[in-house]
């Protein structure tokens, strides 16, 4: 569709800041159609404008529902039919809510600036529900599907909905300061595990972290201060994208051995009471013939087979989440014994933040996948890091 005629583009955004600028109308080619960029059938529609000055042309995406009725409106008027049947609005002022820029912030700062009745726009993409002794999670935040960071901080969250996991585009997750044991599952379910890039779960009451936390495969930057972890999960090296991590002020005593296949920006593990080197320890010596379920979960980890519920049973399926890295990189999850040996932090980071009692240094919790392995230390401890990943 295409016509000629004299038109004037106005910036609505002046008027808005309350400037004016003067303008003439002058002749103008519209034009409704689609991009070339895109598919003549599917593609999006564009109304584009071009003049003397700008013969290329100005595109402004238009929506196809809106600009469908407005089209045959002009249509009907054109051909002078008769206009008592159509359903036209008046013309009106424009209110305040058709005018003001949509609503992408929202700071909630104590209780008593909670939205009771209001309820939250649509359009949010940033909401900070600080300080507001929250014990659940309200349920019209759920249905934000535009929210990119959502912060909780200082409320009396012990758990999450599961719900949470299905916001598409949540990017940013700030928990500190709740009464939080655990990481909720929703972290690492659904939508989350892809779209989540930095989790904030400082200042909880944490005490053990799934192995299933290594599904966020996305995530840049992890703050687990002031908590009480104990231990790391043994598969926490996988999670490739982190490149912010603390840890500081909990009780962790070693690292597990994936821990040097990070390679991070920042490292906080001041406030941990390290335990010292030891000497190999035995675990699984008793068993002579390896168990089914053992040689079935190495088959699998060895040849990084994919793997769900649908094609494995589901308790190997849980038993696989605790693989382990034997130091001639082969994986176990029964390892035959195991030691703990010194690394240099600075070969996971290139900033570390440390104190007196930490240091460079921290204890790696390294494993033996069998007798062979075991031997081999024996022969020569300094062997230890020879082999890796």
């Amino acid at each position: 569709m295409r016509l000629t005629c004299n038109a004037e583009v106005v910036n609505r955004q002046l008027s808005a800041q309350g400037m004016r600028k003067k303008s003439q109308p002058i002749r103008t080619f519209l034009s409704i159609g689609r991009s070339k960029s895109t598919d003549s059938k599917t593609g999006a529609i564009f109304l584009m404008v071009c003049t003397a000055k700008d013969r290329v042309g100005t595109k402004y995406k238009a929506d196809q529902v809106a600009l469908k009725h407005f089209l045959s409106i002009v249509k009907l008027g054109h051909q002078n039919r008769d206009m008592d049947k159509v359903k036209l609005s008046i013309l009106a002022p424009a209110t305040s809510s058709q005018v003001e820029p949509l609503k992408v912030r929202l700071n909630i700062t104590d209780r008593q600036n909670y939205p009771l009745a209001n309820g939250f726009p649509r359009t949010l993409e940033t909401l900070r529900v600080c300080n507001c002794m929250l014990k659940k999670v309200d349920s019209r935040i759920l249905m934000l599907k535009q929210l990119r960071s959502l912060d909780f901080s200082n409320n009396r969250f012990q758990t999450l909905p599961e719900q949470l996991s299905q916001i598409p585009t949540l990017a940013e997750l700030k928990l500190t300061g709740n009464f939080l044991l655990e990481v909720p599952k929703c972290i690492w379910n659904g939508k989350l595990q892809h779209s989540l890039k930095m989790l904030d779960l400082s200042d909880n009451k944490l005490q053990y972290i799934s192995p299933d936390i290594t599904k966020m495969s996305s995530l840049v930057r992890l703050n687990l201060n002031s908590n009480e972890i104990e231990k790391l999960p043994s598969n926490f090296g996988r999670l490739s994208a982190l490149k912010f991590f603390s840890a500081a002020r909990n009780k962790l005593r070693n690292l597990p051995a994936t821990f040097g296949d990070l390679r991070m920006e920042e490292l906080d593990l001041s406030g941990n009471e390290f335990e010292k080197d030891s000497d190999i320890k035995l675990l699984n010596q008793d068993y002579i013939v390896m168990p089914l379920t053992e040689l079935a979960a190495r088959i699998v980890a060895k040849f990084r087979l994919p793997h769900d519920p649908s094609t494995l049973p589901a308790y190997l399926c849980k038993y696989l989440m605790r693989t382990k890295t034997c130091v001639c990189s082969r994986e176990c999850i029964l390892p035959y014994a195991t030691a703990l040996r010194s690394i240099d932090l600075r070969q996971t980071a290139h900033v570390i933040t440390r104190t007196e009692n930490t240091g460079v240094t921290a204890p790696l919790q390294t494993f033996l996948c069998s007798t062979r392995c075991y031997k081999n230390i024996l022969g020569n401890s300094k062997c230890l890091w020879k082999c890796k990943r």
